[in-house]
């Protein structure tokens, strides 16, 4: 989420994206939904390499994971950015110590409760697909929930580091149960370019983090980044509906980055990545008398009729 389009502007990626995927193959993993715990294994190597500088921590990471992440630590994958990576992540390992506890402290949770969450996601929303492992690491501050191609096809890759930073304090089960949605959700939507599918797979991702959460925060929501997003929203309820409302079949980053990252470089009335939160007030607004199960199924010309006609119903526009 909103790490990963930060990161990916630094280190010249484009967000939650695939990146070019490295020359070796990771061995293929048991099927089935499950986490693999890279995270812990993370903290090993660089206790071991306590006393070395970023530059030999980031090669020992490399070389130890060739095999599992084969590239991820690596500087590769990032091209003619791999100088302005490296310098990145050797500075993110320059404060490790530091951030050490709350990282691991992520990295227990997501442990614990990653069982509990896929059951209460299953029950009220359906079965999620099994056979893709899903990855808990240390991403040195590239991606705090993301899809990455390793070569094996696209997984779910969670960075522990990046979510003890962004969401301080926070219960991880709403954003993983948001990220563990999109993961459910794409395969439904399918390839959809225009502003009104990633509202809506943005706002049902929130909402369904909301409705399994009762009483989650907006801290917990991801409605905090990089400013919170509710009380500059609230007030300007209608505006912020119709400037959406205007630009839903629009497409390319000059409309999607004012909404949903925070990387716009458009002087903006609102505040970066309001599009969530339209898409929650959508997704409440139309989720009135539907499950979440039936909601995740709409799609295609039905779907954007709907949220035209919901838009429509929440506000009045010129």
């Amino acid at each position: 989420m909103f790490r990963a389009m930060i990161a990916a502007s630094l280190l010249g990626l484009a967000a939650c994206s695939p990146v070019a995927p490295p020359a070796a193959t990771p061995p293929a993993p048991p099927a089935g939904l499950r986490l693999v715990d890279y995270a812990h294994e993370f903290d090993a190597v660089l206790q071991t390499e306590a006393d070395a500088s970023p530059d030999r921590q980031l090669s020992a990471l490399e070389a130890h994971f060739a095999d599992t992440l084969p590239g991820f630590y690596g500087s590769e994958r990032f091209g003619d950015r791999a100088e302005a990576a490296d310098r990145f992540r050797a500075d993110v390992l320059s404060r490790w110590p530091e951030k050490r506890e709350a990282a691991l402290a992520v990295a227990d949770e997501f442990a614990d409760r990653f069982d509990q969450a896929i059951a209460r996601f299953e029950a009220a929303v359906g079965p999620l697909p099994t056979e893709r492992p899903v990855y808990l690491l240390m991403s040195l501050g590239e991606f705090d929930g993301a899809t990455r191609d390793f070569g094996d096809g696209e997984n779910l890759y969670f960075g522990a580091d990046a979510i003890s930073q962004y969401y301080p304090g926070a219960s991880t089960m709403p954003f993983l149960q948001h990220e563990l949605f999109h993961l459910y959700h794409s395969p439904r939507m399918g390839e959809c370019p225009e502003i009104w599918c990633s509202l809506w797979s943005e706002g049902l991702a929130t909402y369904t983090a909301e409705r399994l959460n009762p009483g989650a925060s907006d801290i917990e929501l991801g409605l905090h980044l990089p400013e919170p997003i509710r009380p500059a929203l609230d007030p300007r309820r209608r505006e912020a509906i119709c400037e959406v409302r205007s630009r839903l079949d629009a497409t390319g980053s000059e409309a999607y980055n004012p909404l949903f990252t925070g990387m716009s470089g458009e002087a903006t009335r609102f505040p970066a990545r309001y599009g969530y939160l339209v898409g929650l007030w959508l997704a409440e607004h139309l989720g009135e008398g539907h499950d979440l199960s039936e909601m995740a199924e709409w799609h295609g010309p039905e779907l954007r009729q709907r949220i035209v006609a919901g838009l429509a119903a929440m506000a009045e526009c010129p």
